[in-house]
């Protein structure tokens, strides 16, 4: 396919000069990279140049400016052009495509260069060459402005789409955890939403039950980046929260203390995997470029709709960095503004998992939660919630995901029980009441801690 059509270049330029419309248009639309021919590049350049300055634009004006470089060829050139163009938008897109395939066969040859001539690791190559391609996709998106017509039609539409069902699933993941879902809306599609939580605190369990719920019982496609866990411990976890036998869990599983009945209905409860729309990656050495790259191919080959990267914490420093607590900082703030950028262009919910500090806070980088939409936080119950649960006579709730920040939520918690080593996550009271009476767990408190009227609320 031909890249370069230095004829379409002349007459692009001759109807700017020709017509103020098209003048502006292209003024909007292109760059001097759009031109390969060099007199057209500096031809364009010198049209921005004396816009920039409010200086009158005219075949004799830019002829003056261009001197001497176009000295002898007169301004007829410059018009003579005019006939040959018949829609001006279409030309624009023309040179615009043409500029873009340049660019692409350009990421090509350096690929094959440095894997050929330089030797450069395959993967290392390839992780560039897919940052180049879809920087290059997206620059061949148009960014309109919105009249004020337009954004008042826009925004009725909008609303209407919110209000019917159908429409509104399609940019929403909504959950089986009706509390969840009712205090936050829903997962919208290009929502950054973090979860933190202490070592050991629940935020994998959590995480894992979303997605086992998104990708397994609703069966749409999710992306599980894990940088922690083995595979092996990344196959148990799930094995423990699929199976419905509370006897195989975790700990059996890894044990490998569960009898061949236990094994048997596990194989047949795996089938909903085999069935289900959950794509997984291992990734010890996590890099923002690599995450990105990751991503970018899942979601191109499969349509993802949701992306959970446990956990941030894990992402590598660049090679020769520094690392101290500032390096650190900078990086998980970047990967936050990398993730939020990612999933507003591709309309994808990611869930990033966070390492809190002694003090419960993010981990190092606070500033990455201004990137997010959503903050859950999990954490063990207080001593006081715990008596106001007794109180109410819902004593089986052991943890809670507080609300920290909420763009289209309020703050606020949810309570929810944690069942241990099965790392299932319940938020119906009647299941978490079930579970609690059947693990034998105390649904009171010491004497002293009991309040001297229950009532149910």
């Amino acid at each position: 396919m031909a890249v370069i059509d230095i004829e379409l270049e002349a007459m692009v330029l001759a109807a700017m000069l020709d017509n103020s419309d098209n003048l502006l248009d292209g003024l909007a639309d292109l760059t001097a990279d759009c031109f390969y021919e060099g007199l057209h590049q500096q031809i364009f350049k010198t049209i921005v140049q004396m816009n920039e300055a409010g200086k009158i634009i005219n075949p004799q004006t830019v002829y003056t400016e261009l001197q001497p470089l176009v000295k002898g060829r007169g301004t007829s050139w410059m018009l003579d052009s005019c006939q040959y163009v018949g829609t001006f938008q279409h030309g624009l897109g023309k040179l615009k495509e043409l500029a873009a395939s340049r660019r692409a066969v350009g990421a090509a040859e350096k690929a094959i260069h440095d894997l050929t001539a330089a030797h450069r690791p395959l993967e290392e190559v390839l992780v560039e060459l897919e940052d180049k391609v879809f920087a290059l996709a997206m620059s061949t998106e148009q960014e309109m402005i919105v009249t004020p017509k337009a954004q008042a039609e826009r925004i009725i539409d909008t609303v209407a789409a919110m209000m019917d069902d159908q429409t509104r699933r399609k940019s929403c993941i909504y959950t089986t955890f009706s509390r969840l879902n009712l205090k936050t809306g829903g997962y919208e599609a290009g929502d950054l939403v973090i979860v933190s939580g202490p070592t050991g605190g629940g935020k994998t369990a959590f995480a894992m039950n979303q997605i086992r719920d998104i990708a397994i019982t609703q069966k749409l496609p999710v992306l599980y980046i894990n940088t922690e866990m083995s595979e092996k411990q990344l196959d148990i976890r799930l094995a423990s929260i699929l199976s419905k036998d509370w006897g195989v869990n975790n700990q059996t599983l890894r044990s490998g203390a569960i009898t061949q009945a236990q094994f048997t209905n596990l194989a047949c409860e795996l089938d909903r995997v085999y069935q289900s729309q959950l794509y997984s990656v291992t990734i010890h050495d996590l890099t923002i470029p690599k995450m990105l790259s990751v991503i970018k191919r899942f979601t191109r080959r499969h349509k993802i709709r949701a992306v959970a990267i446990d956990y941030i914490g894990r992402m590598e420093l660049a090679a020769g960095s520094a690392t101290d607590s500032r390096d650190e900082w900078k990086l998980l703030t970047n990967a936050a503004r990398k993730l939020k950028t990612i999933a507003q262009q591709q309309n994808l919910v990611v869930f990033m998992l966070s390492q809190v500090d002694s003090a419960g806070k993010l981990a190092l980088a606070k500033y990455m939660e201004h990137e997010a939409d959503l903050h859950l936080h999990i954490r063990p119950i207080t001593a006081e919630e715990q008596t106001n649960m007794l109180a109410a006579m819902e004593p089986y709730w052991n943890h809670v995901v507080s609300i920290e920040k909420g763009r289209s939520s309020p703050r606020g918690s949810i309570p929810v029980r944690f069942v241990g080593e099965k790392l299932l996550f319940l938020t119906e009271a009647a299941e978490a009441e079930k579970h609690a009476l059947m693990t034998g767990a105390t649904l009171t408190l010491a004497p002293e801690a009991k309040p001297k009227a229950r009532r149910r609320i």
